[in-house]
């Protein structure tokens, strides 16, 4: 269904991602440091792993409401707005319907090749097209109308320049289409008010629609040649992983420039230990 390309040679790799910087206009990407992953939320992941997995996400949000005056680190989230909450149960590992892109091939690239270890032998970056999915929400909706139980107006969300991730409009998506869990899609979100991890990965989400579904199992209530027209997937050898991180380095792209505070600063120390011996020994 997402059509996919294997590059195996650096020169390769310079190619594409030239191909791709030309894109960051109108694609989003995603980087997984494994080719066989599939395209999972933590809410996938979790049920994946331990079955039916008795999950309340409103709960979640509501838990966040209720304790925001006892920890310091909440009391600025703005009740009402429950991407926001949502973006930061992702950030602290709490499942969710949602799933992290960037707008930056590059940066998708650092976190496919993060790991220095990983059991595999070729990783991945996504690449997803955020317009189409927000023109088709009205029609994901419209054909799938009758599985809500109470009333909605579908014309509604009709236009394709609507942000959803907007703080009323997200309001209104959650509480008519993503609280029943019965619409089967996936949409790009973007919050109008930005921690400073999603600001300078230039992040945004995709969400699922049905939760009780994997990401992949809602991709599907689109035709499949508008998938592989709107998606791709790109693997690489990760015989190129030293390469990678001396060249992204270069570019200012590090677990420093990442994540803020003090753990980008441990991860680049370690890191740093790796980019010295590739200097020294080369990179082949």
């Amino acid at each position: 269904m997402i059509k996919e390309e294997t590059i195996t040679t650096e020169s390769e790799l310079i190619k594409k991602l030239n191909e791709l910087e030309k894109l960051t206009d109108l694609w989003v990407f995603r980087g997984e440091a494994n080719s066989d992953w599939k395209l999972n939320t933590t809410i996938d992941r979790i049920s994946q792993s331990i079955g039916l997995f008795p999950f309340s996400e409103q709960e979640s949000i509501f838990h966040v409401i209720r304790t925001k005056r006892i920890y310091d680190e909440l009391r600025d989230i703005n009740s009402e707005n429950y991407l926001e909450i949502l973006s930061f149960l992702q950030h602290h590992g709490v499942p969710t319907r949602l799933l992290d892109f960037t707008k930056s091939p590059y940066i998708a690239l650092y976190f496919a090749f993060e790991d220095l270890s990983p059991n595999s032998d070729f990783a991945s970056i996504y690449g997803f097209q955020p317009s189409f999915f927000r023109m088709k929400l009205y029609d994901c909706i419209n054909r799938q109308k009758e599985k809500i139980k109470s009333k909605i107006e579908p014309k509604s969300y009709q236009s394709e320049f609507i942000n959803w991730g907007h703080i009323d409009n997200f309001q209104k998506l959650y509480n008519e289409i993503l609280q029943s869990d019965a619409i089967n899609l996936v949409l790009p979100v973007e919050p109008d008010i930005f921690n400073k991890r999603i600001f300078i990965q230039q992040g945004l989400f995709f969400l699922q629609g049905n939760s009780n579904l994997s990401f992949i199992e809602n991709l599907e209530i689109y035709y499949p040649s508008d998938i592989e027209q709107n998606t791709f997937k790109i693997n690489i050898s990760r015989n190129l992983q030293k390469s990678i991180i001396l060249k992204l380095a270069n570019m200012g792209i590090t677990p420093y420039s990442l994540y803020p505070g003090l753990e980008g600063l441990m991860k680049d120390m370690k890191l740093n230990l790796y980019r010295n011996h590739y200097k020294i020994f080369g990179t082949e």
